[in-house]
């Protein structure tokens, strides 16, 4: 596993994925291995100037270059470099074991983060607040089961989720179980999950007509069922019902959620619409009772109360991006070229996704002892160790492929032992390995 995550950083195939951008045209001081090492450099950082850069690049690869120098290899051309690596990473699809399912072929858990940039990359990230505003979203996916990342994508931040969705319903695979927020839901992507043999789990979005009938006769009367629970004191109930224009079969949970929770949800949607000039319908008022979840999975395979529980493994991808943004700058404001920044933040998601390889590998082992044991391992400790030693890492890389393997095997051996969760007295967490156990 560690030999094939080092060809995709060894000089050779660095040299030629340059040569392939068109970053590298010939011969020059400056080679891809030694660009790519320097922008490594940067991923914990939040602020980077080219000065710095230049200070790095002659104290680790003995480079000399200016600053208007180093400004002209930041293009096109750059990003497409470092966004090539990243993508043949993602196609390698390194086997390091992992959880097996007779049920299921793969668990894929999806969501998107969003945030604000600065204003100058308007053009090609627009944003939300204004003509001249700028954000960016950045859309991944992975296999809870195997822990491969299955997509990671960069796009605008006013591009929604439901849009993604649509576009790549064509990578889900016969046996996946899919587990998605309400704002990837519509129709035809849950058509087309269908016709492509997977199950989804996810919450209803509130345009979704429901049926209680085949035919659509009989709509689903959310305020009556709401009166009703709360009279026979029933907090959730299921149901058969039918969904949109196409009246697709699925079960519907009806989970109702407190009062508190609800007055939530009414005052930020309210504050939302006055901003646009609109008012709450009475629908999504009757919908925001409860938490609504939709599934095709069948129940003698996964009962009700297991259904909310899966849906609650999601929390394991705002974990990924919680680590992302706090320890690899990811989010990082800083104003500087378009192409410059760009390349910096393909460079810190191929970062993430070559330390995130390791981790899992690090997590199989331990999985391959005691399959209990999948949170084991802390994400956020694993990776707060690695932001202390990334020169080391560098290092290993610089140094060829026997100094890459003893060192990786190094920090596996760390992880195992100083990155683990600690369990604190009283503290609720939501057992992720026995939920899964639960499906598998």
């Amino acid at each position: 596993m560690l030999r094939k995550l080092y060809s995709l950083v060894s000089p050779s195939y660095l040299e030629s994925a340059g040569r392939r951008s068109g970053m590298i045209m010939r011969s020059r001081k400056l080679t891809a291995c030694s660009f790519l090492d320097i922008l490594f450099s940067t991923v914990s950082q939040e602020l980077v100037s080219l000065q710095s850069l230049c200070g790095e690049l002659l104290f680790c690869s003995g480079i000399e270059l200016s600053k208007v120098g180093l400004h002209k290899r930041f293009g096109p051309s750059s990003v497409q470099y470092v966004k090539g690596i990243l993508l043949d990473l993602l196609n390698l699809r390194i086997e390091s074991g992992g959880l097996q399912s007779k049920k299921m072929k793969r668990l894929c858990i999806k969501d998107s983060t969003r945030f604000g940039l600065d204003t100058r990359h308007w053009k090609m990230y627009t944003g939300t607040h204004g003509p001249r505003s700028s954000s960016m979203g950045i859309q991944c996916e992975f296999d809870l089961l195997s822990g491969q990342v299955l997509d990671i994508d960069v796009h605008s931040g006013v591009q929604n989720d439901a849009k993604d969705a649509r576009s790549k319903t064509d990578r889900i695979e016969q046996g996946d179980l899919c587990v998605r927020d309400l704002g990837y839901i519509c129709q035809d992507v849950l058509n087309q999950i269908i016709d492509n043999g997977a199950l989804f789990l996810n919450r209803l979005n509130s345009i979704i007509d429901v049926y209680l009938d085949q035919q659509g006769n009989e709509i689903l009367n959310f305020a009556g069922y709401y009166w009703k629970m709360k009279k026979e004191k029933t907090p959730t109930l299921e149901l058969d019902v039918y969904l949109g224009k196409t009246k697709t079969p699925c079960r519907l949970i009806l989970d109702i959620v407190p009062e508190k929770v609800y007055r939530k949800r009414m005052s930020q949607i309210n504050t939302t619409n006055r901003h646009r000039g609109c008012t709450t319908s009475k629908r999504f008022k009757q919908r925001s009772r409860f938490n609504l979840f939709i599934t095709n999975i069948p129940r003698k395979e996964l009962p009700m109360s297991g259904v909310i529980q899966t849906y609650h493994i999601r929390w394991q991808v705002e974990l990924v991006f919680k680590t992302w943004k706090s320890l690899f700058k990811i989010d990082s404001n800083s104003a500087m070229n378009t192409c410059r920044w760009q390349t910096m933040t393909y460079a810190r998601l191929l970062w993430i996704v070559i330390l995130w390889d390791i981790f899992i590998y690090t997590r199989n082992s331990v999985l391959k002892q005691d399959e209990q044991q999948l949170e084991l391992l802390s994400l956020f400790k694993c990776m707060k160790q690695v932001t202390l030693n990334i020169a080391r890492i560098r290092q290993w890389i610089r140094l060829g492929v026997d100094e890459f393997l003893s060192g990786f095997k190094l920090l596996d051996r760390v992880w195992s032992k100083y990155g683990t969760v600690e369990h604190r007295k009283g503290k609720a967490r939501i057992k992720t390995a026995l939920i899964i156990q639960d499906i598998l």
